[in-house]
């Protein structure tokens, strides 16, 4: 499983947790950038996952580049 993070055409912030076939299981909105640290962390402790990622696209298969997201 991986996290990843991205922002909605609304301007909120989506971070959702996915599996190996890319299916969300979890999903977390907020409205601050800022805020997307906080919930990853809390989401790789909930769910033991190691990777994060943030890509600046609304799709999921993007081909634009992906950023780690850092734990806080």
């Amino acid at each position: 499983m991986k996290i990843l993070s991205h922002p909605l055409k609304a301007g909120e912030y989506i971070i959702y947790v996915v599996d190996h076939v890319n299916r969300p299981i979890v999903a977390k909105l907020t409205n601050k950038r800022d805020d997307i640290s906080l919930i990853v962390t809390n989401l790789k402790q909930e769910y033991d996952i190691t990777s994060a990622n943030y890509v600046d696209d609304f799709t999921l298969n993007s081909n634009k580049p992906r950023w780690k997201i850092k734990s806080v």
